[in-house]
C-alpha cells in the first residue's frame, strides 16, 4: 500500500533537434543522342505519413532525328552501403519532344525507412539513350546528396514523481511534440530512452525504454529509486521518429 507521494524537483535543459538545411539534390548526364539534368527538392515531412518527392528532368535529345532517340533516366537514392534503395526511372519516348522538362515521377520516402545515424543520402544514376534500330549507350549522371526535412521536436521539461511504500520508485513523465508543416504541434513519434548518470559517474546508462502517446505524453514508470538515486543526473531521448528530428532534455533528482 502507498504510504506517500513525493515530487522531486527537476533542474532541466531542452534540446531541440536541429533540421538540415532544405537543398534539394541535383545533377546531369548525357550520352551522345541525349543531355538531361535532374532536381529532387528536399523530402519534407509533414507529420508521420510517407513523402513523394518529385524528380524533376530536363533534357535535349540531339545527333539524331527527334523521333529516332529514346532515353531512361534511372535515380537511385540510399545511405552509403545500404541495401535498401528509393529507386526510380523515368522513360523518355521517341515521340516525346526535342527539349522539355518532365515532373511525373517521383522517390517514395517513408519514415521508418528514415536512418539519423547512416549519414546523407546519395543520389546515383544513369542515362541510357538509344537511337532506333541502333545499339544503347549509357552513361552515369552526376552524384548529389538528398536532404531530408525533418519537423522540429520538442521536449517538455520533465516531471519527476516519487512514490513511497513497501517498495520505493520513481516516475518520470513529460510530453514530446513536433511542429509539422500544415498540421500544427502533434505528438512526436520514435523512442524515448530514459539515461541515467549517478552522482560521481562519468556517463549516462539507458535504464527505460517507452513511446508516447499520440499527443505526445510519455511516462517511465516504476523506476526503482536504486536506478534512478538523489543526486543523480538523467536525460531522456527521442530516437527513430524518421519524420521529426532527434531531441534530449536534461534533468537532476533533488
Amino acid at each position: 500500500m502507498l504510504r506517500n507521494v513525493v515530487f522531486v524537483g527537476v533542474a532541466s535543459a531542452v534540446v531541440f533537434g536541429i533540421t538540415a538545411p532544405a537543398h534539394g539534390a541535383d545533377g546531369s548526364g548525357a550520352t551522345p543522342n541525349i543531355s538531361v539534368t535532374y532536381n529532387i527538392p528536399a523530402v519534407a515531412f509533414d507529420g508521420p505519413g510517407c513523402v513523394e518527392a518529385p524528380i524533376n528532368l530536363t533534357y535535349t535529345k540531339s545527333g539524331a532525328a527527334v523521333d529516332d532517340v529514346s532515353a531512361t533516366v534511372a535515380i537511385d537514392a540510399r545511405y552509403s552501403g545500404s541495401s535498401s534503395s528509393f529507386s526510380r526511372s523515368v522513360y523518355i519516348g521517341y515521340s516525346s519532344a526535342g527539349t522539355a522538362t518532365v515532373s511525373d515521377s517521383y522517390l517514395f520516402v517513408c519514415p521508418y525507412e528514415v536512418n539519423d545515424n547512416a549519414g546523407p543520402i546519395g543520389v546515383t544514376g544513369t542515362v541510357e539513350s538509344e537511337v532506333f534500330t541502333q545499339t544503347a549507350v549509357t552513361a552515369p549522371i552526376s552524384a548529389s546528396v538528398l536532404t531530408l526535412a525533418q519537423n522540429p521536436t520538442k521536449l517538455s521539461k520533465p516531471k519527476v514523481k516519487t512514490v513511497s511504500g513497501f517498495v520505493s520508485y520513481r516516475e518520470v513523465s513529460g510530453k514530446a511534440t513536433a511542429a509539422t508543416l500544415t498540421k500544427g504541434v502533434v505528438g512526436a513519434g520514435g523512442n524515448l530512452t530514459l539515461s541515467v548518470k549517478k552522482k560521481g559517474a562519468k556517463k549516462f546508462v539507458e535504464v527505460s525504454t517507452t513511446s508516447a502517446d499520440e499527443f505526445g505524453n510519455w511516462n517511465f514508470s516504476y523506476v526503482s529509486t536504486s536506478k534512478l538515486p538523489r543526486g543523480s543526473s538523467f536525460m531522456v531521448t527521442v530516437s527513430e521518429c524518421g519524420w521529426c528530428t532527434p531531441a534530449q532534455v536534461t534533468g537532476k533528482i533533488r
